[in-house]
């Protein structure tokens, strides 16, 4: 109260201080790797006393880590402290140190409210694309060029089919027409040789290269007289995720192909466009700290005098990079950029001073309009344009402004601005696409099969797989073999389905994708079949689409877009925001939706109300608090992501858990206060790489898992959190699969061990790998456990894991959709 210091700890594992009422003593929180318990300190300046009163608060002190803090409380007089640990309510003398036990029952009813959970079926018909990039209208009005399945297409208007605009080995993106309408300049990829721009005539034909230095090219854009483009140019590399990496501003005159950098470090993720007189350039600079944690947003450079200037300042630095896409329109009227995938815009009265883009506190005059990406500006910039999903739009800027004036913002708390503008056109782009499956009749001869049908086990069975689907299952006895089928005999091999993984970050690359992903490839080679992502990007959909086509090897994916929490969605301030978000996900074909640490209940209740009006699933993720996720569970949450901070965990957490029927998917290798346990299985069953794990890893990645643990105190701290987690299972909880993507492929198996390692028997902890995680996406309809009617995602064993759970890792073929692969090299085996 005076500001004196009465106590000091000079152990930093003194954690939740508390003083006593009459301020002579203090207790202390005692959390380290020797010892747990609560401590009384003497609060006298001349004395070191203190004095263990409990020196085991929970019942697995040998796991501190995975601790929380203890509730305690004094009573007024000094005397006694109240604290709850081993699942009583403890009163202590503190001058004794005597511990009595209150009694202390209730009986408890608790109304859950709906559950957030749909089923979808998984189709190998033909499908729809969604993905969309980088759409633009030819200046004459005549033809919409984008970027769709890695591929540039175009569309005659108003009622012309889209269809390859040019054919190459590459995967190209971004295109953009010059304004003469003769041309499309565009960025092109391929995993061998690297990225580079090419220019193309809008009729087809042959393409021309215009740079010789390899490297991740973003954004080409066309001066107005048509006789230079601007870039980005990056390493010869794909950047992340949430990070593209950075690059040289780069501006080329055609006639020529001579190069000036006009920049030498500029964001790879950038919007560039040329002011309407071809004098000037509008880019987005290098962020750089500022006064005030103000940073440049948009910045311009004279293409004369190479004089730089900055336009627009915002956000604090972190934030900013997922406010993307800021582009300055070309007559100096306004500024647009994109945040959670909604489009926003803000006028500027004078262009010659600097402006304020937005801010934290958002207090900035914004407007936002739509849901969008890459938003350009067509004409001299009176008109903006941008896709979303397989749609194309655009709009005369003037009109959203003129309509944001007739509102009156009745939030004090911020200056945006939300109008609802039809606009002015809008064309489908979407166009059908095969789905990947194996055609023909395959039969499977003599294995043991692990149908995951309850715990049914087929000893000298036989499968039947025809287009993909299972038709027949039984004992070699009974299930007739069709005329005309292949047939491959598996005798002294273990089927089992192909294992869904429910919480797996694979972080590829946005808007500029690889060819393959070394990172897909290991997991479908280590037998999973289906992953979810549940804090992916945008650009995820894209990924999802190649992915079901066949073009790119790998799971079956499904993605919640980014997860909502403030960095990746800063915007929900309403129960008509957590509806927009839900119908953009619905929008983009997906499934669920991650509400990730939003900062109170009410708005996750709004998203959990708008999935359901959606009809999407929705899961959690609530940080370290147990009691947070309780809540989860009360408001109707369709899955939680993660183990909490556990400590120990009572019959009441325990039913609650099983009577809602969420799923837990506890993620024990990097669960909180666990993550040594990642390195555990790198330490103990993967140091010393065989062939298979060389051939589908990066090598980074092999260095990573290859690196000696010198000190492994505490790499089995993942065991208290698997033995609770093994208990609810046992109880009836839902326990799904989900290594978190740390080392892909090997990570299901590392965290299938760790269910067993924790108490699950070898059956239930495949169930967990296997049909749980199809209930938790939904689609234990046709995936999950092999049964007539299921898609046929397989994984053929030369050992029998329920004999040895470590024996997942024996794996002779995987099956994905009726495709049979060599387990080893991911050579196709059949159909073809």
């Amino acid at each position: 109260l005076t500001g004196d210091t009465i106590f000091r700890s000079g152990d930093r594992y003194n954690r939740s201080i508390r003083i006593t009422p009459d301020q002579n003593s203090a207790l202390s929180y005692l959390n380290n790797r020797d010892s747990v318990g609560i401590v009384l300190h003497s609060i006298n300046h001349n004395s070191q006393f203190r004095k263990r009163l409990v020196s085991s608060i929970y019942t697995n002190p040998q796991y501190p880590s995975v601790s929380p803090l203890p509730i305690f409380s004094f009573s007024p007089d000094s005397k006694y402290v109240y604290v709850g640990y081993q699942g009583k309510i403890h009163r202590i003398t503190l001058e004794t140190g005597i511990d009595e036990v209150i009694p202390f029952t209730a009986k408890v009813e608790e109304e859950l409210g709906p559950q957030v959970h749909h089923k979808f079926p998984v189709s190998l018909d033909e499908f729809t694309i969604r993905y969309v990039r980088s759409a633009n209208k030819r200046p004459d009005g005549k033809q919409i060029v984008y970027s769709a399945m890695n591929r540039i297409y175009v569309k005659d208007l108003p009622n012309g089919k889209p269809r390859v605009l040019i054919s190459q080995e590459m995967n190209q993106y971004q295109p953009m027409y010059s304004h003469d309408c003769k041309w499309v300049v565009y960025v092109g990829w391929t995993d061998k040789e690297g990225g580079s721009v090419w220019q193309v005539n809008t009729s087809g034909g042959k393409a021309e290269q215009l740079t010789t230095t390899p490297g991740q090219y973003q954004r080409p854009c066309w001066s107005p007289d048509g006789k230079q483009i601007a870039f980005v140019r990056g390493k010869n590399e794909l950047g992340d995720r949430d990070d593209c990496g950075s690059g040289q501003l780069v501006l080329m005159n055609l006639a020529t192909k001579k190069e000036q950098i006009l920049d030498e470090k500029v964001p790879l993720w950038n919007q560039l466009c040329f002011s309407a007189d071809g004098r000037t350039l509008y880019y987005e600079p290098e962020e750089s700290q500022g006064d005030n944690n103000v940073l440049p947003q948009i910045a311009s450079i004279s293409l004369s005098d190479t004089v730089k200037r900055v336009l627009a300042n915002g956000f604090t630095k972190g934030f900013a990079r997922f406010f993307k896409q800021r582009s300055f329109s070309p007559d100096g009227k306004y500024a647009t950029y994109t945040v959670g995938e909604d489009l926003y815009v803000v006028p500027t009265s004078n262009s010659k001073d600097t402006f304020l883009l937005f801010n934290d506190e958002q207090t900035v005059k914004t407007i936002r309009f739509a849901s969008g990406e890459d938003p350009h500006w067509e004409g001299s910039g009176h008109k903006l344009a941008w896709n979303y999903g397989s749609k194309y739009y655009s709009v005369n800027i003037d009109k959203v402004v003129a309509e944001a004036a007739k509102q009156k913002n009745t939030n004090n708390k911020t200056a945006l601005i939300t109008v609802n503008v039809i606009p002015d056109e809008t064309v489908e782009l979407g166009f059908k696409v095969a789905t990947a499956y194996g055609k023909g009749t395959l039969v499977l001869q003599h294995p043991r099969i692990i149908t995951m049908k309850g715990s049914e086990v087929i000893n000298d069975g036989v499968v039947v797989i025809r287009n993909g689907r299972i038709t027949a299952i039984g004992s070699a006895k009974t299930v007739p073999v069709p005329q005309g089928a292949k047939v491959l005999d598996m005798t002294g091999k273990t089927i089992m389905p192909g294992m869904i993984d429910l919480h797996d970050h694979m972080r590829l690359s946005p808007d500029v994708f690889p060819q393959q992903s070394w990172i897909y490839k290991a997991n479908l080679a280590y037998g999973v079949t289906t992953a979810r992502d549940p804090s992916a990007s945008y650009d995820s959909y894209g990924y999802t689409e190649l992915l079901q086509s066949g073009q790119m090897t790998g799971p079956r994916l499904f993605s919640s877009g980014r997860s909502l929490n403030l960095a990746f969605c800063a915007q929900m301030e309403s129960y008509d925001d957590a509806k927009r978000i839900a119908a953009n996900r619905k929008l983009m074909g997906g499934t669920v939706l991650k509400q990730y640490a939003r900062p109170n209940r009410l708005q996750k209740q709004w998203l959990a109300q708008a999935c359901h009006r959606e009809k999407i699933n929705m899961i959690d993720e609530g940080d370290h608090n147990p009691i947070e996720q309780v809540a989860m569970i009360k408001d109707g949450s369709g899955g939680v992501e993660h183990n909490p901070d556990w400590g120990d965990v009572y019959d009441d957490v325990i039913k609650l858990w099983a009577a809602s029927g969420t799923v837990l998917t506890p993620a024990l290798q990097v669960a909180y206060g666990t993550r040594e346990g990642l390195l555990y299985f790198r330490n103990y069953y993967w140091r010393n790489p065989d062939a298979k794990l060389l051939r589908f890893s990066s090598k980074e990645w092999i260095d990573e898992i290859t690196k000696e643990v010198t000190d492994t105190t505490g790499l089995s701290s993942f065991l208290a959190p698997a033995r609770i987690n093994a208990r609810m299972r046992q109880a009836g909880v839902k326990i799904g699969l989900g290594f978190h993507g740390n080392d892909p492929g090997i990570g299901a198996h590392n965290e299938l061990w760790a269910f067993q390692m924790g108490g699950m028997s070898n059956m239930e902890a495949l169930q967990a790998a296997t049909i749980i995680g199809a209930e938790a996406i939904g689609i234990e309809k046709d995936l999950g456990s092999i049964e007539v009617g299921k898609i046929a995602d397989l994984i053929i064993l030369n050992k029998n894991p329920l004999d040895d759970i470590h024996n997942s890792r024996e794996i002779l073929h995987v099956m994905k959709a009726g495709i049979l692969y060599d387990g080893n090299t991911l050579d196709k085996i059949w159909p073809q």
